[in-house]
């Protein structure tokens, strides 16, 4: 399987939004992949689960998230050698 990381700051909004637009898509297409989400700068934000503001565009595009109510997740929690590609997003 096909393993995607996708890495923002906070872990709370374009990381977990591009995480669940993609499984989404995979999903719906039969494509044997997955992807997760981390943040580069966790700290305060590792007691949040995903942004209200992303919730409401998953939802505006009727994507029912997958990780809903699962904390933000700090980059150095995971083995980064498990993912084929790892996407790094800015605020632009």
């Amino acid at each position: 399987m096909h393993k995607v990381l996708f890495i923002c700051t906070a872990n709370i909004f374009r990381s977990r939004f591009s995480e669940e637009v993609y499984n989404h898509l995979v999903n719906k297409n039969n494509i044997p992949s997955r992807a997760f989400s981390a943040g580069l700068m966790v700290g305060s934000y590792k007691t949040r689960k995903i942004y209200r503001s992303a919730l409401e565009q998953l939802n505006a595009f009727n994507i029912k998230p997958l990780r809903e109510n699962e904390l933000s997740i700090h980059v150095d929690d995971l083995c980064l050698s498990d993912y084929k590609k790892i996407i790094c997003m800015d605020e632009e």
